[in-house]
């Protein structure tokens, strides 16, 4: 990693901050292996790009900072990738354990004011 002068560290410091830290790693080593799954796996620049698209993709449809993002998945990319759209939104975010009934889940997302609930297949 190169130096960095005072007033890079302290925007890098401010995007981190910000629920930015991903993209810093992104952009200081993007091929470096972030999210190593059975299901796949995913690089620092892949993540951020995923992260980015979908935080994107849910303000352009009306979600804003502190609405509430809920979702149920298992262990696999798509987690780590919805991680941080929520945290790039600004959401109140709730992880639902998967292993949960679907009348639990659905308890949750209701009690949570679910405005968008992303789940994988299962």
């Amino acid at each position: 990693m190169s130096e960095h002068s005072p007033e890079e560290v302290a925007a890098r410091m401010a995007r981190r901050l910000a629920g930015m830290g991903l993209s810093v790693i992104a952009g200081d080593d993007p091929d470096r292996p972030a999210v190593l799954t059975s299901h796949g796996d995913r690089t620092f620049g892949e993540l951020n790009g995923r992260a980015n698209q979908l935080a994107r993709f849910m303000r352009g449809r009306g979600f804003t900072a502190g609405d509430s993002l809920a979702f149920v998945m298992s262990n696999r990319p798509e987690f780590a990738e919805v991680l941080y759209a929520g945290f790039r939104t600004g959401a109140r975010i709730t992880t639902i354990n998967w292993h949960l009934t679907g009348e639990e889940i659905a308890y949750i997302v209701r009690d949570c004011g679910a405005k968008v609930l992303v789940g994988d297949a299962r």
